[in-house]
């Protein structure tokens, strides 16, 4: 099986989402910085089902979530790098292997792409002191399995060409 170029695999639009990923990760960051001397000294640290937080904690804990993000996606940005590590779910052939690489790469900027969105909506709220919104958990939900099945079907989806 002939090895795979990292640059074959990365489509442009792939390409887009993590820069915009980026910026949201970074505003989220600056917006902090900004405001830190307006964060109360009790924010919420948890939120229920409904959204609406259910446990304070002290503004030193508004960290923790961008933070968390950094290192969730420099650290999936660096297995990223390494595509023959990736855990398929199939066998990887020469028939197969662009479109399954393709799709996993999808999967794998999408899901630093709903994780950032998810943790900095949040410590928006924290840093407002806001509710998150009852409809938070559905759409985060959604953000991260819609593509997860999505990329999953293109995987496992096998054309008549690969037969």
């Amino acid at each position: 099986m002939s090895k795979i170029n990292l640059e074959q695999i990365n489509k442009p639009i792939y390409k887009v989402i993590n820069v915009i990923t980026i910026i949201i990760m970074l505003a989220i960051i600056i917006y902090l910085i900004i405001k830190w001397n307006e964060i109360p000294n009790q924010i919420p640290k948890h939120y229920n089902a409904l959204g609406k937080p259910d446990a304070w904690a002290g503004r030193g804990s508004i960290l923790i979530l961008p933070i968390l993000g950094v290192i969730l996606y420099t650290a999936i940005t660096v297995l990223e790098q390494f595509p023959t590590i990736w855990n398929t779910g199939v066998e990887v052939t020469e028939k197969n292997q662009y479109r399954v690489l393709t799709a996993l790469k999808g999967l794998i900027v999408m899901t630093k792409f709903s994780v950032i969105i998810g943790f900095s909506y949040i410590t928006f709220c924290e840093i407002k002191s806001e509710n998150l919104g009852s409809w938070f958990l559905l759409a985060f939900l959604s953000l991260i399995f819609v593509p997860i099945f999505y990329y999953l079907r293109k995987i496992y989806q096998i054309p008549e060409s690969e037969i």
